[in-house]
């Protein structure tokens, strides 16, 4: 583990919150590039999101399941399984500072669509059939109202 890591860890075992910089698309689209993720050690449960150190960084991914006393996470973009969690520095509680889509109870639909491969298809599914506001369309696409 890095120094970093174990420098957030202490700070966490001691009882604070850390704030962590999204950088990245594996999250996508619950987290974005430059969002700021807080994070606590909490009781993790399954769906939840967490934050592990990997190759001298710190990862946030969506739990998905257990392998023993691991943790298996994915992150919601992609389709990559990622190694399985022995030791998670705590779970994230806010994005922005507030609570977000993706933290709630909703959360456990989500690790299962995505531990499936299903969670991809479902959101461009979602994303076609929503319904187009006024501000989605292209000015060619509006009707003038005088016509």
């Amino acid at each position: 583990m890095s120094d970093a890591a174990t420098h957030l860890r202490v700070l966490l075992d001691a009882g604070q919150t850390i704030e962590l910089r999204v950088d990245g698309t594996s999250m996508r689209p619950w987290l974005r590039a430059g969002e700021r993720v807080t994070v606590a050690r909490r009781p993790i449960r399954f769906g939840d999101l967490i934050a592990y150190p990997r190759d001298g960084g710190i990862v946030v991914h969506r739990v998905i399941g257990r392998h023993g006393d691991a943790w298996r996470v994915q992150g919601d973009g992609t389709r990559r399984r990622e190694p399985t969690v022995d030791d998670p520095l705590g779970r994230v509680i806010a994005v922005d500072g507030r609570h977000r889509f993706g933290l709630g109870p909703e959360r456990r639909l989500i690790a299962l669509l995505s531990r499936s491969g299903l969670l991809r298809p479902v959101l461009a599914l979602v994303v076609k059939l929503r319904p187009r506001r006024a501000t989605d369309l292209e000015p060619t696409d509006a009707k003038d109202p005088t016509s």
